[in-house]
């Protein structure tokens, strides 16, 4: 069996394409219980450099300044 045959697949294959095209997109119940399955249990964890960590970097000279 061609792996983009697998159900997983196709409905990844849907959703990338209705995500190119900026189209809304309903999912069934079995849709929904397919993704929790393959996607329920994973936890994204924010990669941060330097340049775009959240907290806003204080630098020497705006503290001079606002002393």
């Amino acid at each position: 069996m061609d792996n983009s045959e697998l159900p997983i697949n196709k409905l990844m294959a849907e959703i990338n394409t209705a995500a190119d095209n900026n189209e809304p997109m309903s999912l069934t119940i079995e849709q929904v219980k397919l993704l929790a399955k393959h996607y329920g249990d994973l936890v994204a964890i924010p990669v941060y450099s330097m340049d775009n960590f959240p907290i806003k970097k204080s630098s020497k000279s705006q503290s001079a300044d606002e002393e």
